[in-house]
Formats: C-alpha cells, sequence, structure tokens
C-alpha cells in the first residue's frame, strides 16, 4: 500500500467515520467497524519501514492523512495518530526483536511515555519489572503492543545517569499483560477510549 493510496483511503473513509462518530462517544472507545476501516485503509502502518514492505509515510503527509480523518471524526483522527506509533517505537529495537512484538505492519501501539512506573532491573532474566499505573492510553481497548514510561530501579535505588538524574525508559509489551481500566469518562475525543492501564511486577526483556 502507498501514500499516495492511504492517503485517497482516508478520503473515502470520511462519511463512514461520520456515521459511525455518535456510536464510538456512546461506547467511550472505537467501535470496530471504526477500527476495522483504519485498518484496512492503511491508516496505523504510516511510519512503517519500507525494508519491512511498509510505506514509510513522510511525516508531512502522515500529518495531512491524520488531519483528514480527523476532519471525519475527531477520535478517529487522534486514534490513527497513535496508534501508528509503532513505527517509530520500532525504530528504536532491534530488527529481530521489532519483528516479533509487531509482526504486522497494522499493529496498533497505545500508552505513553511519561515515566509514571517503576522498572526494576531483574539480572537473573536479563531484563526488568515493570509495575505502575498509567494514564491517558487512548486506543487501547483496539491495540496489541502497550508503551508504559517508567524510572529504572536497581537493588532498590534509582539507576542514575549523567549529572545524577534517574534514567527514564520505555517499556514496550503486549497489551495482554496490562489490566486496562475504564477511566474514560469526558466530552472532548469522548471516543478515543484515553482509559488507564496497570502493570504488575511484569517482565519486560531487555
Amino acid at each position: 500500500m502507498k501514500t499516495d493510496e492511504i492517503l485517497g483511503n482516508a478520503v473515502a473513509l470520511g462519511p463512514r467515520l461520520r456515521e459511525q462518530a455518535e456510536e464510538n462517544e456512546r461506547l467511550r472507545h472505537l467501535g470496530p467497524d471504526t477500527v476495522d476501516g483504519l485498518r484496512s485503509a492503511g491508516a496505523f502502518r504510516l511510519p512503517m519501514p519500507a525494508a519491512w514492505g511498509g510505506p514509510e509515510v513522510d511525516i508531512v503527509t502522515q500529518t495531512e492523512i491524520i488531519e483528514t480523518l480527523s476532519a471525519a471524526d475527531g477520535s478517529a483522527g487522534w486514534c490513527a495518530m497513535i496508534g501508528s506509533d509503532s513505527g517509530f517505537y520500532s525504530a528504536f529495537l532491534d530488527d529481530d526483536v521489532a519483528r516479533e512484538l509487531y509482526p504486522d505492519l497494522d499493529t496498533v501501539t497505545a500508552g505513553g511515555i511519561v515515566p509514571n512506573g517503576r522498572l526494576d532491573v531483574d539480572r537473573a532474566r536479563g531484563g526488568y519489572r515493570l509495575s505502575g499505573r498509567f494514564t491517558f492510553a487512548s486506543g487501547i481497548h483496539h491495540a496489541e503492543v502497550v508503551a508504559a514510561g517508567a524510572v529504572a530501579f536497581d537493588d532498590g535505588a534509582p539507576v542514575t545517569g549523567p549529572g545524577g538524574r534517574p534514567q527514564w525508559r520505555v517499556a514496550l509489551m503486549p497489551k495482554s499483560d496490562v489490566e486496562v481500566i475504564d477511566t474514560w469518562h469526558t466530552t472532548g475525543l469522548a471516543g478515543s477510549g484515553s482509559g488507564d492501564y496497570a502493570a504488575d511486577n511484569v517482565f519486560v526483556p531487555a
């Protein structure tokens, strides 16, 4: 799926999104028809790398596509923007790890990077143990991967970097590893499903 095709799909999807917007607000998250429409249009794969067969859409056109979707339904456009972060997150990982976490170009990521959690070093298993409660996970109901910001600890003490500042890291994990908490009762972007989620001693490989 090429850039021009995705942009054309976004334009064509507009009437369908407008029809579904009221139902998404009632649900307080995107309904399956909206999610299927965004996925089929290629909205979740925008920055996926060409080396994987992805479109690797330039950032200016990505913004145009998101604006087009948002003009029809703000919640749908917002969730498309957040969900397509998968391509950016995958770029920070070793290729084999990224392909395991993101086996499909349309894999959706939810969550954020604000360090509300705690990552304890687990040397025995070569990774970390993540705990914490996190907020504003737009699109988490239809996501497959979750991101969570956290401060790293080793033997009970914060891991520090240059200047003695605690190290802030971002954990990525399957959504099945976290608990989704229904907290999204709002007026703006009511259909985005931007609720909370929690991790309880979840192992995250380094």
